[in-house]
């Protein structure tokens, strides 16, 4: 066929190439698609990252209203939208994960804070930093982080939705900063320490073995800084459902469990995850120290994946 010429390219037969500048922004048609699209295929949300919803005096139209999940990085961007009248809101970690990352950790947390429910069809958006979306797709919640395993009550036993948040959070930092510039690999075990402590042994001196149980819980922030120290030690954190820390450097004995039923293929440290898991109720997240990785196990599987984005595995290489 004829080849196409552009005005001024110094490759005949080539059009000269368009600079991203020029391109028109696809975040908002993309927005609308997504809501237009979700009406049609009977899908109960559009998930998105609060960075890429229109400033202003934006109104989100019919095919989008009741549907909006926004997963939002600060608490800044839940004020700013709470006050502009979004509704399902959550709070994700705010280390730098890869796109697809986002959206996994986004429906993770909504599950846990019954923002979205087992079975729910929902279309995401994505985009890479500082750039305008460019992925839509569609995905099923799926039900490995669901009820009995979490809290609805003050005393159910169940994890508290915040107490997952906040080890996921840690345990995201872990994954692509490391500590003192060195890469950690880390496993926390969350909930069911009845029946986890039997198949553990101390490898170290538990360091918080006399503190008060106010002093010592997951959710202060002012004790960031001493797990992410403690993460550097072999062994395991077991973290009752509430949040309080029982014990660091902790050595699960899951080699005496039988490997039926356990996926293949797995390291050690995610072995051990995969069954502490499967024997009890717990949930465990692992950092890879080779990758950064972020998995979720629940009963012997890994739930989801956690990549860091691909900007800091370049720098940390």
């Amino acid at each position: 066929g004829d080849s196409v010429r552009g005005e001024g390219s110094p490759h005949p037969g080539y059009a000269p190439r368009v600079s991203e500048a020029e391109l028109p922004n696809p975040t908002l048609p993309l927005l609308l698609s997504a809501g237009e699209l979700a009406g049609k295929i009977g899908a109960s949300s559009v998930l998105v990252m609060a960075g890429y919803l229109p400033e202003g005096e934006w109104e989100p139209g019919p095919s989008l209203e009741g549907r909006l999940v926004v997963g939002c990085r600060s608490e800044a961007e839940m004020t700013r939208l709470e006050e502009a009248g979004y509704k399902r809101l959550v709070r994700i970690p705010p280390a730098p994960l890869s796109r697809m990352a986002q959206v996994k950790v986004t429906l993770l947390l909504a599950l846990t804070r019954s923002v979205l429910e087992t079975g729910q069809r929902v279309v995401c958006l994505a985009g890479p930093a500082k750039a305008p979306l460019d992925l839509l797709f569609v995905t099923e919640v799926g039900g490995g982080l669901s009820a009995p395993l979490l809290s609805t009550g003050e005393s159910d036993g169940g994890i508290h939705p915040e107490v997952l948040s906040r080890a996921l959070e840690i345990a995201v930092e872990l994954g692509s900063e490391g500590r003192e510039g060195k890469p950690v690999g880390t496993l926390f075990v969350l909930g069911d320490l009845e029946r986890v402590k039997p198949l553990t042994r101390q490898m170290i001196l538990n360091p918080f073995f006399g503190y008060p149980e106010a002093q010592r819980n997951i959710l202060d922030s002012k004790l960031t800084e001493t797990l992410k120290e403690l993460a550097t030690v072999d062994g395991a954190f077991l973290i009752r459902s509430d949040g309080v820390i029982e014990s660091a450097g902790t050595f699960l004995k899951t080699s005496a469990l039988p490997e039926e039923g356990l996926p293949s293929g797995l390291g050690a440290r995610h072995q051990a995850a995969s069954g502490i898991s499967l024997a009890t109720d717990c949930v465990a997240i692992t950092v890879s120290q080779s990758t950064g990785r972020v998995c979720v196990f629940r009963d012997g599987e890994i739930v989801t994946e956690l990549d860091r984005a691909q900007a800091e595995v370049r720098k940390r290489k």
